[in-house]
């Protein structure tokens, strides 16, 4: 019985290690995408800006009002939230708030 409690408490902890790497994995794809969207923009306008952060939300499953881009003579500052970084947070006693990153990129405008 012993065996079989630890045998199931060691799958259940390798399990999390499996998820965490899937995870990893999305969060790169995302950032990949990410950067994709940031180097297509050319000339930086309103309207421009409007689609950059749908795009952007779409990619990191985020509202556009949780995107900011500051724009600096001709500097670009984008930052965006990445939501759930750890797998199994919730399980492991991290909340939502604690289980965020940022995705920060600065261009410069052509």
């Amino acid at each position: 019985m012993k065996d079989l409690i630890t045998t199931i408490g060691a799958i259940l902890i390798l399990s999390i290690f499996i998820l965490q790497f899937c995870s990893n994995q999305i969060i790169a794809s995302k950032i990949l995408m990410a950067d994709s969207i940031v180097d297509g923009i050319g000339s930086f306008d309103n309207t421009n800006q409007e689609v950059t952060k749908a795009q952007l939300a779409d990619c990191f499953d985020c509202d556009t009002k949780e995107i900011t881009i500051d724009k600096k003579k001709d500097r670009l500052t984008i930052k965006v939230p990445i939501h759930n970084v750890i797998a199994c947070g919730e399980f492991l006693g991290i909340s939502g708030e604690e289980n965020k990153g940022v995705y920060v990129r600065e261009i410069a405008l052509k």
